[in-house]
């Protein structure tokens, strides 16, 4: 990767990038712990890995998994980070691998590095011999992997929180309902302890007081002390052979990874309750209804996925529930949940905003922090103890963890799962799975290095040149003709569909025709509209007619409890205001979901 793949550019970039940042969050690197790392770490090309792995099925019809050890570097560019992805290992079996035998070979060779000083390579600019440390602080992986991989309990034990030492308890869940057998008192005993079983559920539930962190020390006294009583000690089954990774600390090793805690755990088990669960909550009855506006929300191209309805929740994917989350489900709520829940519900979708924000500030940290610690004190009131699931409790850690290694997404498990599927989808064998796989790595890292480098070649051709579609043969409307002759054009094209450096904008009038729309817009400052046309005037410029929403202030989501607004869900009306402004005044496309503007957290989250 030195030698071939341009990776000393690629960190020389972002380290010039990084000097001129404040003290707010705006990547893993502006982290406490990753600092702590880079501190020790402190040569120009020394490499901070971030660990990944977790299962992927092979097939529907098989029972045989994938395992693979991924890494990531994060000394380089987000866009660029996983375009520098390692396979350390590879297990395909149907049975989980034992973690401290599947991992022992990787943290070995990382030991090893670390035993003789770095790695050595020659910089291909300067023809220098450069000695880089390596360091695999922080580990990405889902709840389960999470257990195994530090060889604890599971997240269903009484301390199965990784994070902090917070002791589940039994919840009673209406013992009532559970009819008794009148059958013989041997057979009524058993019964009665079956039902006694149902009746109760483990639960982390809201403590005033919160519970110790893990520490390093902690976590590997009850290793020992539990391999040699035979028994868990605080969650913890024994040793693990990860505590022994350069600059690993057992208990800050573990980042946020939102996409299996937030989506796919929190939102997605608390959209069942307020759909499918009967109770003061309850808005099943008009799924129809918003399941009609859902559908009827067209998204620009960053959007792989086209809404769908609620009645398909349970297949939904963890881009489609975080889109749900952040855009369409407040308009899409707000008149059929009651304003208490709504609220309740506020407080999630504020929260998890903020943290997966470009830049985050320590007063935005403390927001989020105190919205969480409300979202999660309230559920015992608004709904019920049984509900304060592993994935709800985790959410009052999300603020430490972002503090720790950076915003949400710049942790996320979405790219890790991105190439795990892309490997999978290269298995084409019914035999010696695992070989076919070890084959196949070096020609899809190839082809992934070859794809990086033609889009930058791409890039790179014409840094202010616009490409343009087809000339639109189109009347304008009388006002939009008096605008531009106030202007001063009247000479002029019209095109329906431009394409910039990164990124494709459309027209309304193209828009009509298709399922996506790439034509509503911030621009200059903080203005919103949609693109009417695209002018090209007799100078070569192509100016963009837009028409100006209205924001209608007072319809503007908000805590009433704080007075916080969600500013980045913003209720507009069409004005019969008209722009004329050049393609570079366009700030970034936006999301219309009815008569509301939804703008995106970060731009690094390709899938949103």
């Amino acid at each position: 990767m030195f030698e071939h793949r341009a990776l000393a550019s690629a960190i020389d970039e972002q380290r010039n990038r990084t000097a001129d940042q404040g003290e707010s969050i705006t990547d893993i690197q502006d982290g406490t712990e990753y600092k702590k790392v880079r501190n020790v770490l402190n040569g120009p090309y020394d490499i901070v890995l971030m660990c990944n792995s977790d299962g992927a099925n092979l097939s529907t019809s098989s029972k045989q998994e994938l395992w693979a050890i991924l890494s990531v570097i994060t000394s380089v560019h987000p866009r660029k980070r996983y375009s520098y992805m390692l396979v350390s290992g590879v297990f395909v079996d149907k049975v989980k691998p034992k973690m401290n035998v599947f991992f022992k070979p990787f943290v070995d060779s990382l030991k090893a590095i670390s035993l003789k000083g770095g790695v050595t390579w020659t910089h291909p600019q300067y023809q220098t011999v450069v000695t880089s440390k390596i360091a695999c602080p922080v580990i990405c992986a889902d709840a389960p992997a999470k257990a195994i991989i530090l060889n604890a309990k599971c997240f269903s034990h009484r301390f199965g929180c990784n994070i902090c030492e917070q002791k589940a308890v039994k919840v009673c869940v209406d013992p009532a309902n559970f009819a008794r057998s009148a059958e013989s008192s041997k057979k009524k005993k058993k019964k009665q302890t079956d039902n006694q079983r149902k009746t109760t559920l483990r639960r982390f539930v809201f403590q005033d007081c919160p519970a110790n962190l893990r520490t390093d020390l902690r976590m590997r006294l009850q290793g020992q002390l539990a391999e040699r009583r035979g028994k868990s000690r605080k969650g913890i089954v024994g040793k693990t052979v990860v505590a022994d990774l350069p600059f690993l600390d057992l208990g800050v090793c573990l980042c946020a990874e939102y996409m299996h805690t937030v989506l796919l755990g929190a939102v997605k088990y608390f959209l069942d309750i307020i759909l499918f669960v009967r109770g003061p909550w309850f808005i099943g009855k008009h799924i129809p209804e918003i399941d009609a506006f859902i559908k009827s929300i067209k998204v620009p191209y960053f959007m792989r996925r086209s809404p769908r309805g609620l009645c398909d929740l349970k297949y939904f994917k963890a881009s489609e529930l975080r889109a749900l989350l952040l855009f369409f489900s407040l308009p899409a709520f707000k008149d059929f949940l009651s304003p208490i829940y709504l609220q309740h519900w506020m407080l999630l979708v504020a929260s998890i905003y903020i943290l997966l924000k470009e830049d985050i500030s320590s007063s935005d940290l403390n927001t989020a922090e105190a919205m969480l610690r409300s979202f999660v004190r309230d559920i015992g009131k608004l709904y019920h103890n049984k509900f304060y699931s592993y994935n709800i409790h985790n959410l009052l850690h999300l603020p430490l963890l972002v503090s720790r290694w950076g915003p949400l997404w710049a942790t996320s498990a979405f790219d890790f799962e991105t190439f795990n599927g892309f490997i999978t989808s290269h298995v084409h064998g019914t035999k010696h799975l695992g070989k076919e796989l070890l084959n196949n790595i070096k020609i899809i890292q190839s082809l992934t290095v070859l794809e990086r480098s033609l889009q930058e070649v791409a890039r790179s051709k014409g840094v202010n040149g616009i490409q343009v579609g087809s000339v639109v043969d189109a009347e304008l409307l009388f006002s939009e003709t008096m605008f531009l002759q106030q202007e001063g054009i009247d000479n002029f094209v019209l095109y329906e569909r431009i394409k910039t450096e990164f990124d494709i904008f459309t027209s309304r009038l193209y828009d009509c025709r298709r399922k996506k729309a790439n034509s509503f817009v911030q621009f200059n400052v903080n203005q919103f509209g949609e693109i009417l046309h695209f002018v090209k005037v007799h100078s070569g410029d192509i100016l963009c007619l837009i028409s100006v929403f209205k924001t209608k202030h007072i319809d503007i989501f908000y805590l009433e409890d704080s007075l916080y607004q969600l500013r980045h869900i913003l209720p507009v009306e069409y004005s019969n205001t008209l722009a004329l402004v050049p393609v570079s005044s366009i700030v970034t496309k936006v999301i219309k979901a009815g008569n509301y503007l939804c703008l995106r957290p970060n731009h690094y989250e390709v899938n949103l």
